[in-house]
Parts: C-alpha cells; structure tokens; sequence
C-alpha cells in the first residue's frame, strides 16, 4: 500500500457507521500452476538440408542466405567451417579457392546464423583478398545444415499450494492459474503457485456500499482517504475496487465505492519497527473481524506462524492477541442470523450439481430482485443459471471482477434475505 493516497473522499454517512466484512468471493486458498515437464526430454537430429547451389562471395562482401527448415525443429548455431586437412561431419559449410572445389580455405569467412520463422538464415562475410565459393572438394555444394529436433514431447503436470487453515474457515476455494509455454519446470510452478496462495489464501477486509460526494476524479485503482462530513476519519487507507455512479434529474450525481482493506505496510524482513500508532490500526482491524465473524483473538495469526517462508511481523504475535482479546473485552458469539432467514452457508456449499432446496429458494429472491437468468426454474440442483444470476446481484450491490463471480459470499448473502427453507 502507498504511503499517500491519490484522493480523499467524503462519505455521506459517519465513519462510524461503515461496516466492515470479508471479501470471501475473491479467497483462493488451493493455488494450482501447470507447467511442461521436460525430464528426459533430449535433443536428437533432425532432417538435413543441403544446398543447391555453389555460392560466390567476393573479397569484402557480405552475402546472406535463407534455408526453410519445419517450425518444430530447435534453434541451431553457425555451420561449422570445413577443411581438407581435418574433415568435420554434421552441420558444417567448406570454402573453397575455386567454383570447382580449389583448395580448402580458412580464416578470411565469417559465418554467423539466426532463426527468423520457418527460415535458418546464414550470413557469410569474406574478410580477405579473393573470393571464394561454398563447395565440396569434389565440386558440390557444401552447406549441410543439421537441426536439432526434440526426442519426445512434455508432459503437462500440476504443482499446488494450499493452506489448511484457510480451508477451515471458508472451505477449499480453488484457482487454476492458465498453462503457458514459458513455466518448464516444477521450481517455477512452485514459486507462482505460492505466491498465488499468498495473494488469496485468507478473503481481504471490504468496505462496501460507501456513499461519497461526487468526485469525478476517482478512479478503480486509487487509494483514498476516507472522511465524513464531520471531520471523521478511517483508521487506514483503502484501494477502489468498485465503482457506480448514478443521477436522478434535478439532483447531484451520487457516487457508491466499494472499498478494498490494505494490508500491514514492512519490509518484510523481520526485523523492521513497527510505530505505535500502526500497532494500534492492527489491534483495531484485527479486534473488528473477529467480532464481525464471532472469532476469539486466537484468530489472529500472523504470516511466521502460519508457513516457514515467512519471517514478518517482528512484533510479538502473543502480545498482539493479548491487546485484541483486550479490546475484545468478551469472547464474541456469531452474530444471530436475522429471524426467518436462512444462515450463510459457506461459499464452499456452492458446487455445481449439488442439490438442496435452499437453492430454489435463492433462485426465487434473485427472481424477486430483477436478477434471475434462468430459462426454466430456479431449481433445486446448483448450475450455471444460478451463478449467472447471484453474479447479476453481486454487481446490483456494487461489486466488480473477482467479487462478481456468481458465488455467494456473506455480504451479498445477508443483503439477498434468503428464505429458511
């Protein structure tokens, strides 16, 4: 997160009135990397072209050719140069003092090479006094150009990273991240994958349904400051995630933010100092989720004792719960679900498939809502209707990208009002 932030915004309610959840939709706690296993994989040679013409280069001139050789054979060096005395096999050219084959020649040619598409272009630069000729002792053409061609093709594999604790609480969400020819080992799959799992492994803090003045200079991407019309701030920055602006006549436009939390600004060394006064923003977000969620401080972890690739925070974890369980006062109880509404679920309880009757009556109250994208029912079997549908409420309530994906989590939920069943 940024020091500054690009703008300051003023929401019509009182910071005090914000509400804090999770952004369950956008966790990804099993992070899956393909890569091309090429274990035993060789280089082998492919089939050889010949030229079919003698070449003349005269003294001080520069004389390129270009051989088509198939897409799938491998990038080649420069022929190596030919000569009488000491024969040479393979990928080669010999240079010699006359079109019918002279003596050999050596030292006065340059040859260098490139791929360019299907074509393996040779450049040829005579440095010396007389010209000379590509042949063969014997009056032949002698280019003789051997690609290489792989022994076998790779094989495509999986490497992933997850985190048990995540999984706990929210369910195994999983991301696939897409195949690319440029990930050939199991070590770069590794690194991708893990630091995918620490981008997504736990849902981040959103503010959603934020009313501001209108500013027509905000953008999805700045951080802001957060003030109210009385002075009052928010204890921490925040990156726009979420944007709709809407205009009745005679009024001022009305903008609505939704509001991404930040995360904990170090070097990540494990020996940096914290000020007290980023301590306390800690004590108080940390305090806020576990009472949003019912958790006890033994919630709060941090990123050394969870996985040892971490080394941060360098401030007293233990401590950190001792000041939260403080704040907290009691331990905290889930917060009652709204009489004759039906509780959330898990976003892990969304599977295509799935059958239960909760989910007709999910797909009745998007109906209801103007969101329903269902060409016959909603029913009781999870599908692609039903995602396509809770993705329309999703961005009914403001929410963009990731956060729009068609599976509820539990800020869209309460706001649905689903039916017990």
């Amino acid at each position: 997160m940024p020091p500054r932030p690009d703008l300051t915004v003023t929401t019509r309610r009182s910071v005090s009135a914000l509400t804090v959840s999770e952004e369950i939709d956008a966790c990804r706690n099993y992070c899956q990397q393909p890569y091309a296993d090429w274990t035993g994989i060789t280089s082998v040679n492919g089939e050889t072209v010949t030229d079919t013409v003698v070449r003349k280069i005269n003294p001080g001139s520069v004389v390129e050719v270009r051989y088509a050789i198939a897409e799938d054979e491998n990038d080649i060096g420069p022929l190596q140069i030919d000569d009488d005395a000491s024969p040479i096999s393979g990928h080669k050219v010999r240079f010699g003092s006359a079109a019918t084959g002279g003596t050999s020649v050596k030292g006065s040619v340059t040859v260098s090479s490139l791929r360019d598409g299907p074509d393996y272009v040779v450049r040829f630069i005579n440095h010396g006094t007389a010209a000379v000729w590509t042949v063969t002792k014997d009056g032949n053409p002698s280019v003789q150009i051997i690609p290489q061609v792989r022994s076998g093709q790779s094989k495509q594999r999986t490497f992933a990273w997850y985190n048990t604790t995540s999984q706990a609480y929210y369910g195994k969400q999983v991301y696939e991240a897409s195949a690319s020819a440029w990930v050939q080992s199991r070590q770069s799959a590794d690194t991708l994958s893990h630091a995918m799992l620490d981008a997504g492994r736990f849902p981040v803090p959103v503010l959603g349904e934020v009313e501001v003045l209108h500013d027509p200079r905000i953008q999805l991407g700045d951080v802001v400051r957060v003030v109210d019309v009385t002075g009052a701030e928010l204890d921490t920055l925040a990156w726009v995630v979420g944007i709709r602006t809407t205009c009745q006549a005679g009024a001022a436009p009305q903008q609505t933010l939704t509001l991404r939390g930040t995360a904990i600004e170090n070097l990540g060394t494990g020996k940096d100092p914290y000020p007290a006064a980023q301590l306390a923003s800690v004590e108080r977000v940390s305090a806020a989720l576990c009472r949003a969620h019912g958790w006890s401080a033994a919630s709060v972890i941090g990123h050394k004792e969870w996985t040892r690739r971490k080394i941060d925070p360098s401030f007293s974890m233990s401590g950190m719960r001792t000041r939260v369980e403080a704040r907290l006062g009691v331990r905290p109880v889930p917060a009652p679900t709204p009489e004759g509404f039906a509780p959330f679920p898990g976003a892990g309880f969304f599977v295509t498939g799935r059958r239960s009757d909760l989910f007709t009556a999910v797909g009745r109250r998007l109906v209801a809502e103007g969101c329903g994208r269902y060409h016959v029912g909603p029913g009781p079997v999870w599908g692609e209707a039903d995602v396509l549908s809770y993705a329309a409420w999703q961005r009914e309530l403001g929410h963009v990208g990731a956060a729009a994906d068609g599976i509820p989590g539990r800020a869209s939920w309460d706001r649905l009002r689903v039916p017990h069943t």
